[in-house]
């Protein structure tokens, strides 16, 4: 951590020091918006989610389909973000999945059993396609909350084991296909 403190420093003066003098360019075109965490229901036509985008300024997004707790409008799939991605090549960029309802068994990380394993085996063939470019979003720390309205979402307290044999078999699935985990 300390060696990675001084290279980002240098880094942010060396490119502010390239900067060209005159009116500083706020455009999308000049610096482009990247939607590191997009998440997917059935409902959300590509189309739509473009239209978001453009209005955003948001060149591209990482699109993460929710097995679980979707709202209206349905669960999405890895396979409907893949799909995006290959009809707008450069606009989506697809992540297998990783908020599954069976992943919400503190026990199953602790001890793989078979359908994690199942899983394991679905994800690495994902990513030894080519086709997708990371894992997860693994929801391992998550606090329940209501919105102002005092709705609440149906969502429950999450707390998983982070440095657990489940984890590390992910970790080790990043590390062999040279993709990111969104934790």
């Amino acid at each position: 951590m300390t060696r990675i403190i001084p290279t980002l420093l240098a880094f942010c003066l060396g490119v502010s020091a390239c900067e060209t003098p005159g009116p500083r360019l706020t455009s999308a075109a000049f610096h482009p918006i990247i939607d590191a965490h997009g998440h997917l229901n059935g409902d959300m036509s590509a189309e739509w989610l473009i239209e978001l985008m453009d209005r955003g300024g948001v060149r591209r997004m990482v699109l993460m389909a929710r097995y679980y707790g979707a709202r209206a409008g349905g669960l999405g799939s890895d396979e409907q973000a893949l799909d995006y991605a290959r009809k707008y090549p450069g606009r989506f960029i697809p992540f297998v999945a990783g908020q599954r309802g069976f992943l919400l068994n503190r026990e199953r990380w602790l001890t793989p059993d078979l359908q994690a394993e199942r899983f394991l085996r679905e994800a690495e063939a994902k990513l030894r396609s080519g086709e997708f470019y990371g894992l997860g979003e693994f929801i391992m720390l998550h606090y329940a909350y209501t919105t102002r309205h005092g709705e609440t979402g149906g969502e429950q307290d999450v707390d998983m084991p982070i440095d657990s044999p489940l984890m590390r078999r992910f970790a080790d699935l990043g590390a062999t296909y040279r993709v990111p985990l969104l934790i």
